[in-house]
């Protein structure tokens, strides 16, 4: 058989021919870039400065367009670790288009971005990466997963293939945040998204925002910082500590072993909770210790109908009016079932005010309520209306208010003291029912009042039994009628005393069981003064006497009123047997009325009975 040397120099020169033709091509796109084209597709390498390796674009088909730009399909960008062989984070997208001259690929179709740890996988549409620094910005409906903590199961931590380590919906290891827009900087490993950014922790806890900067990896301890800008909002929710919202223009989040174990918030921060509200300057929170800290011109409103109250009143309950308590403070912390505030602080009740250096509020967090707020260190308390629109103060070391017998108590301890313009008072406790008025003094109680003149003013002139004219009215000064006893109430004016009374106005002393003050009825009316239960009354400076079950003066015409077996003893005489005797102090006069006795000198009786009784 003979060789066709012709036959064969034709078919080599078309094998050379097309072998040529692919050398030629592959040299067009390697002029003036890295570009090759390879039996798989595209590949455009990009290095760091120190000639490590930093990512790799490839596209699996590639198309030439008209202005030098190239067409990618099956696209995927890989970058790498600062070693330049580990891969790190991946994008894959249908397609895109290649700008050697600005060495950016961009894309208005969906992609898909993931950490190969398995730590993140985000989607979105339209992006646009950088080679040179290998940044990257997702356009538009951003969707990212983040897992929250490394607990890597090995042999299963890359994506899509590592499953297991994947971040997944409803997980309670993965963080899931949606955005309008998505940036990383591959030098920092950081995320931003903007543009409507809301995070959803799957163990209670919502974010909205306006920027949110997410490290992508997690520190060497397992932990992780995000920042949340622009109009923050947060909402924890716990089935047993309720709901606590905040607000702030920006937030600081630590993620410590997968839970967020702190957060900061600044600028203008505040807060809602089912029990109270509040704002100041600086604000941590610590979800898993229950703790709320507030740092600077603190301000925090409680409802007091939340003292001593399961729920907040509500319809069919009796109306409390106005019942927000404001306590401004320098700081302030909630923890368990403890509120402190220190420096400064102010509390403001619709019909209180109290200044003090601590307080201490306790909270009952089964029932969702307060029990007691305590004051301590210099309490001073201004009631407006404290008695009948007399604006009234307390001073004290600690005040105490609660919920008692379906009324707000506050009691005021530790060396107590009060007053009004007209009378003033201490004890061991004073207690105060500002809704009605009302003052409580127990324990070691004295009022002072201040009275006219004429108040309990007797007469130095020889007794008789027998009227006498009237003397001449004197300028009438105030002076001050000290009255002592076991415990006293005041309330609009009416003022009852209990237990060992002793009151003294200088000359004039009475000693009983009970005392009563009631106010006049109108202008032209006057106080009444009413002792009872072993009345004793005396005159020191006059060597007068008097007693009864019962005594009542008048301030208008100077007349006490004795009554259950009085008896009298003055200098001049004595009646030791009455039915009831009237004491004129103006006068210096005293009638025996009804059966009675007397000893002694009396020029003339008076009497309203036939005679006097041997």
């Amino acid at each position: 058989m003979s060789y066709n040397f012709e036959q064969a120099r034709s078919r080599m020169g078309v094998r050379y021919h097309f072998i040529g033709m692919i050398l030629l091509l592959g040299f067009a796109f390697s002029f003036n870039s890295s570009a090759q084209i390879t039996g798989i597709g595209f590949r455009v390498p990009s290095y760091r400065p120190d000639d490590t390796l930093q990512s790799v674009l490839i596209g699996k088909k590639v198309q030439q367009m008209k202005d030098g730009r190239m067409k990618l399909t099956g696209v995927e960008n890989i970058i790498y670790e600062e070693d330049g062989e580990t891969p790190d984070l991946v994008l894959e997208s249908v397609e895109c288009i290649y700008d050697k001259v600005n060495k950016a690929a961009f894309s208005s179709e969906s992609i898909k971005v993931f950490k190969k740890d398995g730590s993140a996988v985000i989607k979105g549409l339209g992006f646009r990466l950088r080679l040179d620094d290998s940044s990257l910005v997702i356009s538009n409906k951003v969707d990212t997963l983040i897992r929250k903590k490394a607990d890597l199961v090995e042999g299963e931590s890359e994506l899509p293939g590592g499953e297991k380590n994947s971040p997944k919906l409803g997980d309670p290891n993965t963080l899931e945040i949606h955005s309008g827009r998505f940036i990383y900087a591959a030098l920092s490993d950081s995320a931003v998204f903007r543009q409507n950014v809301n995070i959803i922790d799957p163990q209670g806890m919502n974010i909205q925002c306006g920027v949110l900067q997410v490290p992508l990896q997690v520190d060497a301890q397992g932990n992780r910082v995000i920042e949340a800008d622009i109009d923050v909002r947060i909402r924890i929710q716990d089935e047993n500590r309720g709901l606590l919202e905040s607000t702030a223009e920006k937030a600081i989040f630590l993620f410590e072993s997968g839970q967020v174990s702190r957060v900061e918030l600044t600028g203008s921060p505040s807060f809602t909770t089912d029990e109270y509200k509040g704002s100041g300057s600086r604000m941590l929170l610590e979800p898993a210790k229950n703790s709320l800290h507030v740092i600077g011109d603190g301000i925090l409103k409680v409802d007091r109908r939340r003292f001593g109250r399961s729920t907040i009143v509500g319809e069919g309950s009796p109306d409390l009016g106005n019942a927000v308590i404001e306590i401004r403070s320098d700081e302030y912390r909630f923890q368990e079932n403890k509120g402190v505030f220190s420096g400064n602080i102010q509390l403001i009740d619709p019909e209180w005010t109290m200044t003090c250096g601590d307080v201490e509020i306790e909270l009952d967090s089964a029932q969702r309520q307060f029990n007691r707020l305590i004051a301590r260190n210099k309490v001073e308390l201004i009631a407006q209306n404290l008695q009948a629109d007399q604006q009234g103060t307390v001073l004290g070391n600690r005040a105490d208010y609660y919920l008692l017998d379906g009324q707000y108590i506050m009691d005021i301890t530790e060396n107590p003291t009060w007053n009004t313009d007209k009378r003033n008072g201490q004890g061991d406790l004073i207690r105060l029912d500002p809704a009605n008025k009302r003052i409580t003094v127990l324990g070691n109680a004295v009022m002072y009042s201040v009275v006219d003149d004429n108040y309990l003013k007797p007469a130095n002139t020889t007794s008789t039994l027998e009227p006498v004219a009237t003397k001449t009215a004197e300028s009438s000064s105030e002076k001050q009628l000290e009255i002592h006893s076991d415990q006293y109430f005041y309330q609009e004016g009416l003022a009852e005393f209990s237990g060992k009374v002793y009151a003294d106005l200088s000359e004039m002393q009475i000693r009983c069981g009970k005392m009563v003050i009631v106010p006049p009825e109108s202008d032209h009316a006057s106080e009444k003064l009413t002792a009872s239960e072993n009345v004793f009354l005396e005159l020191k400076k006059q060597a007068v006497f008097a007693a009864g079950a019962k005594a009542v003066y008048t301030a208008s015409d100077q007349n006490i009123r004795l009554s259950g077996n009085p008896v009298l003893k003055t200098p001049d005489l004595t009646i030791p047997r009455a039915e009831t005797l009237i004491w004129n102090l103006e006068r210096g006069t005293y009638r025996a009325v009804g059966p009675y006795r007397v000893r002694g000198l009396a020029k003339r009786l008076n009497t309203e009975t036939s005679n006097p009784t041997p």
